[in-house]
C-alpha cells in the first residue's frame, strides 16, 4: 500500500512538473480572433496545461486547465471600432481613411491603457498572481502588453490571426520582398505581378511601413515608458576591461525600445495556409498553422459511397431539332442513329 502512495504522489508531481502556466492576453478583438486563438488555448488545456485565457466575449463552455476572464470593455471598444469601420465601408477616400485611423488608434490606446489598470487583470500584471511561464500575444495592436513579460521577465510568443507583418516581419528576422510578395491591403490577390504592379506594391509597402514607424510605434515606447514609472525600459549588462589594472566587469543599462523587445519574441503562430499565400521565404521561429480552428471534416456517408460506386448507365440526351422542331431521345453511344441526333443540329452544312 506504501508503495502504491509513493508511486502515486510521484506520477502526480511530474504531471505537474510537466505542466506550464500560461497567460494569453487579449484586450481586444472579434469573435472570429477568439476562434482562432481558442482553437491553441484549448489545446494546450487538453495537453495538461494550466491557461488563463482575457478576452472579450463571454464563454460557458467548461474546460478542464482553463481559465477564461472576460473583459467587458474590451467587448464594448470592439463594437465601438466595427461601427466605425462599417460606416467607412465603400469610401476610400483619404479624409474617411484618415477617420478610421483615428478611431483605431484612439481604440487601442484605451484598451491597453484601462486593461492594465482593471482590477480584475492589475495583481497578475503585478505578479501577485503567480509568474507564469509563458504569455501569449495577440498580435492585433497588443504590443502594448509587452510591458507584462518584461516586468515579470518571463518568455512571450505572438499569435496572428492572419500573416505575419510589419514591424513583426523585420523584427522576427523574415524579410519582406514587395517585389513578388503582395501586400495584404494593397488589393494585388495574385503574386504574378507586372512592373507597374510591382511599383505600386513596393511604394505601398514603404508608405504602409512609414506610417506606423511614425504613429505607432512612437506612442508604443511612450505607453511602455509610462507604464514602467515614468523610466525607460532597460536591461542589465555587464562588460569586460581586460586592459584595466584589476580586470574588473563593469555593470551597465542598456535601453530598450519596442522594436528591441519585440527581438525577444520566442515564437510566431500563423494562422495562414501555405497553399493559398504567394510564395515567401520561411524563417524557423514562424509557425504557419492556417485552418486549425475549423472543425474537422466529416466522413463521407457509406450509403452515398455505395450509390457512387454503382456502375454508370449510358446518358440519355433528349435534343429538339433545330429544323424538324421534334424532340429526339437516345443514348449516346448506343447507336449511329443516337451519335446523328446529338451531333447533327450542330454540324453547319455548306453549300
Amino acid at each position: 500500500m506504501k508503495l502504491a502512495m509513493k508511486t502515486l504522489l510521484f506520477c502526480s508531481l511530474l504531471n505537474i512538473a510537466q505542466s506550464a502556466n500560461i497567460w494569453f492576453l487579449m484586450s481586444i478583438g472579434t469573435k472570429s480572433h477568439k476562434q482562432v486563438y481558442g482553437a491553441l488555448v484549448k489545446e494546450l488545456a487538453a495537453r495538461g496545461h494550466n491557461i488563463t485565457f482575457f478576452n472579450p466575449h463571454k464563454s460557458d463552455e467548461v474546460i478542464p486547465g482553463l481559465r477564461e476572464i472576460q473583459y467587458v470593455r474590451g467587448l464594448e471598444l470592439t463594437e465601438r471600432l466595427g461601427q466605425a469601420m462599417w460606416k467607412q465601408e465603400g469610401d476610400t477616400s483619404s479624409e474617411a481613411t484618415s477617420k478610421v485611423f483615428n478611431v483605431l488608434f484612439d481604440t487601442y490606446a484605451k484598451s491597453c491603457t484601462e486593461f492594465l489598470k482593471w482590477e480584475e487583470f492589475a495583481p497578475y500584471a503585478r505578479g501577485e498572481r503567480g509568474i507564469p511561464d509563458l504569455i501569449i500575444l495577440s498580435i492585433m495592436c497588443q504590443d502594448c502588453f509587452l510591458i507584462v513579460p518584461h516586468r515579470l521577465q518571463v518568455p512571450f510568443m505572438y499569435m496572428s490571426p492572419h500573416i505575419i507583418m510589419g514591424m513583426h516581419a523585420e523584427s522576427s528576422g523574415l524579410r519582406v520582398f514587395p517585389s513578388f510578395q503582395p501586400m495584404i491591403l494593397a488589393n494585388l490577390y495574385n503574386d504574378r505581378m507586372n512592373v507597374w504592379d510591382r511599383l505600386y506594391n513596393t511604394v505601398f509597402y514603404h508608405s504602409f511601413s512609414a506610417f506606423w514607424e511614425y504613429n505607432y510605434v512612437p506612442w508604443v515606447d511612450e505607453f511602455l515608458t509610462q507604464n514602467n514609472g515614468g523610466r525607460e525600459l532597460h536591461v542589465r549588462g555587464n562588460i569586460d576591461l581586460p586592459f584595466t589594472e584589476n580586470y574588473k566587469t563593469d555593470i551597465f543599462e542598456i535601453p530598450l525600445s519596442f522594436a528591441d523587445l519585440l527581438k525577444n519574441a520566442s515564437l510566431y503562430i500563423s494562422n495562414a495556409d501555405l497553399a493559398s499565400e504567394p510564395p515567401s521565404p520561411m524563417i524557423p521561429n514562424i509557425i504557419h498553422a492556417g485552418g486549425m480552428h475549423c472543425r474537422p471534416a466529416k466522413p463521407v456517408p457509406k450509403v452515398k459511397r455505395a450509390q457512387s460506386a454503382k456502375p454508370m448507365t449510358k446518358p440519355v440526351i433528349k435534343i429538339r431539332h433545330p429544323r424538324t422542331k421534334d424532340l429526339e431521345e437516345s443514348e449516346i453511344g448506343s447507336t449511329e442513329e443516337g451519335n446523328n441526333a446529338y451531333y447533327n443540329p450542330f454540324i453547319r452544312k455548306v453549300s
